[in-house]
């Protein structure tokens, strides 16, 4: 059914289960917003009333269709690991069927990818990455917006499975989707951390947007079966990488200069390479020292991963918001609280008897071990960056592993 093949730059990978309208609607917006030739592989996961219209599907001058029957609903991951095995274009993307793409969301994350050989796999901006329209704003509108960012990516934690742009380099060294997680849910999780021990990125264009509806393509489902599979895929995931960390990371900056800043920052990017989920306070003195992007500025990369990131200026009310904040965390609590703030700590240990955290302490500066003496006993373990500070414009690799393995052995411990 196709003549467009051997041109095709990206497979894109749809799994439908009936739900026509919904994905008529994801096959409209590909074809007016994609320019450059693709193959759409849907797969049909047992959907009964939807066989006449996919089998009426034809091809254009840039678009070609190759259609998937199952008799039954084989899962969301095996049915993405049908299509993945029929793919053989440079880039395949998995997209979900409750999605609405936009001018230019396919080249972007292409010209993303030819960007840098380590960069794996691809989200674009979305409404369910925390991109939103504003009142009446429609998503072409918003989408040319983002045309004019000036940073064409940053890193991610992860990438989120409503569309997953993966280049076939990573397919053949990574492999498919892990079957053993489950049904579905948790896969995009899965593969995220398989491309990171690759030794690749996982990123997010900016100047591609795609609008997602959200839990539409498991409505089909009832809500008890979606949170049995979402329970059982939660449990073979943590078994596989160890559950996501719930970090609170509480700062005292006292000059953008200092040294130690970029190696706290650094570590800081390491955590959420983890995926872990981390919450930045920081108390600035510095008065160049303002925002996340004065951060990101020092680091060299986004911290737009951060689960929360806030920065006050020479407050005195910042310890007490902060404690306020480790002990409001009830839905939620913190695993862990990274801190170089003595202050902090000084009230930390005036509720010792109620927070019930893991602490760590870093020392970042050689007169802070003289003041902890007394607070030693309060943590459960204090991280020294100060040793060879003048050789090391970052923390060695080996010390870093050394914590995160810390940190990893807390959830099972």
């Amino acid at each position: 059914m196709t003549n467009v093949s051997n041109a095709t730059l990206c497979d894109i990978i749809i799994l439908t289960m009936d739900q026509e309208e919904l994905l008529k609607n994801c096959l409209i917006s590909i074809e007016q917003h994609t320019t450059i030739p693709i193959r759409i592989i849907i797969v049909n996961n047992g959907g009964v009333h939807i066989v006449s219209y996919l089998n009426g599907l034809r091809d254009t001058n840039s678009i070609s269709y190759t259609i998937i029957h199952n008799a039954e609903n084989v899962g969301f991951i095996k049915g993405n690991n049908q299509a993945l095995r029929l793919s053989a274009a440079p880039y395949v993307c998995l997209l979900n069927n409750d999605t609405l793409v936009t001018d230019g969301w396919l080249t972007e994350m292409i010209k993303v990818c030819e960007e840098r050989n380590d960069i794996g796999m691809v989200n674009p901006r979305s409404n369910t990455l925390g991109t939103y329209t504003s009142d009446n704003e429609d998503i072409v509108v918003l989408a040319r917006k983002l045309k004019n960012e000036q940073r064409s990516f940053t890193p991610a934690g992860i990438c989120v499975g409503f569309c997953m742009f993966i280049k076939r380099d990573i397919v053949q060294k990574v492999g498919y989707l892990d079957e053993t997680i489950g049904e579905m849910l948790f896969e995009d999780a899965d593969y995220s951390m398989r491309v990171k021990r690759a030794g690749f990125l996982c990123v997010v264009a900016h100047r591609s947007y795609v609008y997602h509806i959200e839990h539409k393509s498991i409505d089909t489902r009832k809500k008890s079966d979606v949170q049995r599979i979402f329970e059982s895929s939660k449990r073979n995931f943590e078994m596989k990488w160890g559950r996501s960390l719930n970090v609170l990371f509480v700062d005292d900056i006292f000059s953008k200069s200092s040294p130690m800043l970029s190696k706290r920052l650094y570590l800081l990017t390491r955590l959420i390479d983890d995926d872990n989920q981390v919450s930045l306070l920081v108390n600035s003195c510095d008065d160049l020292l303002r925002s996340r992007e004065d951060l990101e500025g020092v680091v060299g990369s986004s911290l737009t991963a951060l689960k929360k990131c806030i920065v006050y200026h020479k407050s005195f009310w910042f310890y007490f918001i902060a404690v306020s904040t480790l002990l409001g965390k009830v839905k939620k609590p913190f695993d862990v609280v990274i801190t170089t703030s003595i202050p902090f700590v000084r009230l930390i240990k005036l509720f010792k008897r109620v927070i019930h955290k893991k602490i760590i302490f870093i020392i970042n500066d050689n007169n802070a071990t003289l003041q902890l003496e007394k607070y030693y006993n309060s943590f459960d373990l204090v991280y020294d960056m100060t040793e060879n500070r003048s050789e090391k414009k970052y923390i060695s690799e080996e010390n870093i592993m050394t914590l995160r393995s810390y940190l990893k052995d807390i959830v099972v411990g």
